[in-house]
Order: structure tokens, then C-alpha cells, then sequence
């Protein structure tokens, strides 16, 4: 039997289902007898079990991620802080989508009106060049220095192009790629890279903005930022040490906290895509005191919450700070901090604070780094999870590999690789059809390289 052609031209594949026999673990047979192989290992875990190994070090899965996870989720990226006036900008890159974030406006309506605000593509329409090479800057106008394109800042309109001159040539066909973009109302900064149709922000992660709201931003500015290039390590498995979806490994691995924080109170309430981290002082302990991100107050204790897919949110009366895990690849990770002080206090004392937290990131960097080199070599496969003391991890876990089954189920559904992150006008969408000689092309090579061995 033919293989079934789909819309653009690409194979139907056959769902994945659970897969018992070992020797054919992940296999995927097309309608027409051939067999070609998904990156999942589909066998039945227990809630109680880890991922395989293979999710921490697999390319093949790592691609997969970035296009159910980062390609579509609602990801916080920044807080309004960062950006103090008219033409500020700020580069992010997320599993190596470039992003880059401006003030339009005046900040003063930042937080009322994402208007103001414009979170694009940092790629030139052109050639596809940056736009910006620098992590930030103030630019009101925002040019490529490869041609000399620029774009306009309320809206992304080209507004200059070189040798251009010619009859098909439509500039309004070439604006910049805008992202999702939603504010919350305490400052906190989401974006979403979907093309078409993201999911609704509240829908996504429930009261989120709500338990947010009662942080007061502004007692606090923008201190500075520092990134880790260290992690050659994946992400998953750092953001569930760095976002301390469990503290059980703090007895052994923090002395810090064990001795400033009762760890016998710790516990992670799991709500919707975020984790609140809850613990107290020791009596005696002097600490930075605790507001609260989402959490009552916890006689003094820091403030911790995860915010999936990869960040979580320290705060403390002194200071808070934000981390990004940035996925590189399957093996390699970078680390983003962005730290904000009490306006207040100086930035002496801040570093004084900030060392304590500093020392925490650098035990967990060894930790990671020693797990990881374990998991490459393919004799761990999976562990076990406390129910309890280690459910911040399940539940991490269950949303990184629901997300991933769920996407690579719709891809076999359309035959071929969906990036929802791919611009209309590139050739994304479910079934584009306007590039079919060259698509086919492309489209050969990616199911051949990503689906099989």
C-alpha cells in the first residue's frame, strides 16, 4: 500500500501507542510497512518513576522540546524593570529562538498597556541577520548592520530598505515578526513565539497573576544581570535542581540552608504550569526577610517559585532575582540571572546578600555537572521519586513529557515536523503548501534525520 499523502506532500505516520517489547520501544510503523523510529521511550512509567535517561541527553528529543515546549508556551522572559526609557532594549535567546524586547513609548504605561511594549524576532527580514548583537542597549530605531534595514519602533513596520527598487518589492510585506507578548500587573513579563493561536495566558497558568499581584515591584529596581556558560548539562535536568523542585538533596548539598532554613518544612505546592516553594527560618537565623511571590508570608524565609517551563523567582525583602535556563542543545545549558535590589539598600550590600545565593547556584552547578556526565554514559536508566518529598519533580516531569507526547502525536497526525514558532509567511502552519519544490526537499531530510536512526 501507498503511503497516505498528506496536504504539503509529506507521509502519514501511525500514532505511537505503549510499547512492551524492549527490542522495538519507540518504533513507528508508516501505513505502507516501513518502519521508522521516534526519539520517545513509550513504555508505562509510574507517576513515582523518573524520565528515561535518554530525554537528558538526546538530540532528537531536545528538537522535540523546542518545538512542543518553547515554541509555544507562555515563557517568562523579564520584568518591566529592566527597561527604563523610551528605545531600551533588551535580547533574549530561548532554546536558541532570538528575541528581542523594546519600549515603544514611555514606561509610565508599561504596565497598563502592552502597547508600549514589543517583543519581536531578533532577525532581520532581510538575510535574517540579528538585529541586535548586544544583550541591551537604547536604540529608537532599530537598523541591521548588514544592509542597512530599519524598522520602525511603535510597530515593526520596514521603514528603510537598500536596493530595493523593484516592481514586486512590497515593504509592507516585511515588518519585523512580532511576538505574544503579556504584562502582568506586578511587572512580570511573558511572550509567547506561536504564530497562530496561543493558548489564553490565564488558562495556561490559572491564578498565576492573581497570587503575583500583591508583589510590590516597585520597592525594587533593576541591579544587574550575570549568565553561567558553565552547564554542559540538559535543561530539564537543570531546571529541576535550580528551581529546587525538591529540596531533600539541601540536608547534604546546601550547608547553607540547612542551616538557615527548618528543611523539615519545606514543601512545593504544585498549581497550574508553577510550583510556590514553602519553608521557615531556623529561630535565630538572620536572613534577608521574606516578601511573598505567590505565598504567605513565611516568618522570614525566602520566597521560591518555579514558573514552567524554565525559570523560577527568588525573593526576599533585600532582593529578588530571577533564572532562566537557557537550552542550548541536548547536552549544553546556559544559565540567565537578572537581579533587582531594594531601592533602598546599596549595592554593597546587595553583593554581600547575592553571595549567599551565589554559593547555593555553584553547589547545584556540580551537582548537575556529575549527574549529567553519569547520565551520557547510558548505564543509569531511570530512578525512583518520592510521592511527596520529591512531587515537584513528578509534577515537572508529568508537564515536560505530556507536552512533548501531545506535539510529536500531532506531527505524526500531519506526517511531518510542526514548529508552531515558524512564521506564516516562512512557511510554517500546520500544512503550508507555498514553497512545495523546495519544502520537499527540507521535508525529506527532517523526517529522515529527526525519526529515525
Amino acid at each position: 500500500m501507498e503511503p497516505e499523502e498528506v496536504e504539503n506532500g509529506g507521509q502519514r505516520l501511525t500514532p505511537l501507542g505503549p510499547v512492551d517489547n524492549p527490542a522495538t520501544a519507540g518504533v513507528a510503523i508508516h501505513e505502507n510497512g516501513g518502519r521508522s523510529f521516534s526519539p520517545l521511550d513509550h513504555r508505562s512509567l509510574t507517576p513515582a518513576e523518573t524520565l528515561p535517561s535518554q530525554w537528558y541527553r538526546d538530540d532528537r528529543i531536545h528538537q522535540l522540546e523546542r518545538r512542543a515546549i518553547f515554541s509555544k508556551s507562555w515563557i517568562l522572559v523579564t520584568h518591566v524593570s529592566r527597561f527604563a526609557k523610551e528605545g531600551d532594549y533588551v535580547a533574549f535567546e530561548m532554546a536558541n529562538f532570538p528575541i528581542l524586547g523594546r519600549v515603544s513609548r514611555t514606561l509610565f504605561l508599561l504596565i497598563s498597556s502592552d502597547h508600549t511594549l514589543r517583543f519581536e524576532q531578533n532577525v532581520c527580514r532581510h538575510r535574517g541577520y540579528p538585529l541586535v548583537s548586544k544583550l541591551s542597549g537604547c536604540a529608537p530605531v532599530i537598523g541591521c548592520a548588514y544592509h542597512g534595514w530599519c524598522y520602525a519602533p511603535a510597530d515593526g513596520r520596514l521603514v528603510k530598505s537598500t536596493h530595493t527598487s523593484f516592481p514586486s518589492f512590497d515593504p509592507s510585506k516585511y515588518s519585523l515578526f512580532k511576538i505574544h507578548t503579556h504584562v502582568m500587573r506586578s511587572g512580570f513579563i511573558f511572550v509567547n513565539l506561536a504564530v497562530q493561536d496561543p493558548p489564553p495566558f490565564h488558562g495556561w497558568f490559572g491564578d498565576l497573576e492573581d497570587k503575583w499581584q500583591s508583589f510590590r515591584s516597585d520597592d525594587y529596581e533593576y541591579a544587574y544581570s550575570w549568565t553561567d556558560t558553565r552547564f554542559k548539562r540538559n535543561w530539564p535536568l537543570r531546571t529541576e535542581l535550580i528551581s529546587k523542585q525538591e529540596c531533600v538533596h539541601c540536608h547534604t548539598s546546601h550547608p547553607g540552608y540547612a542551616a538557615s532554613l527548618d528543611l523539615s518544612t519545606y514543601a512545593v505546592e504544585t498549581k497550574t504550569r508553577y510550583a510556590l516553594h514553602i519553608t521557615t527560618l531556623k529561630p535565630g537565623t538572620e536572613q534577608a526577610q521574606s516578601t511573598s511571590v505567590g505565598s504567605a508570608e513565611t516568618e522570614g524565609a525566602p520566597s521560591f517559585a518555579y514558573v514552567f517551563p524554565s525559570n523560577a523567582v527568588t525573593v526576599t525583602n533585600v532582593l529578588w532575582y530571577m533564572m532562566r535556563v537557557v537550552p542550548i542543545s541536548a547536552t549544553q545549558t546556559r544559565m540567565e540571572y537578572d537581579v533587582f535590589k531594594r531601592k533602598s539598600i546599596s549595592l554593597e550590600r546587595l553583593r554581600a546578600y547575592m553571595q549567599f545565593y551565589e554559593k547555593v547556584e555553584d553547589e547545584d552547578f556540580h551537582l548537575v555537572t556529575a549527574t549529567q556526565k553519569s547520565l551520557n554514559t547510558g548505564i543509569y536508566r531511570r530512578g525512583s521519586l518520592h510521592p511527596t518529598k520529591e512531587n515537584g519533580v513528578i509534577y515537572y516531569q508529568g508537564l515536560v513529557r505530556t507536552a512533548v507526547e501531545d506535539h510529536l502525536a500531532e506531527e505524526q497526525r500531519l506526517g511531518h515536523e510542526w514548529n508552531p514558532a515558524q512564521p506564516l509567511s516562512q512557511g510554517g502552519g500546520r500544512g503550508d503548501t507555498r514553497y512545495p519544490e523546495t519544502d520537499a526537499v527540507c521535508r525529506v531530510s527532517c523526517l529522515s534525520g529527526a525519526m529515525s536512526l
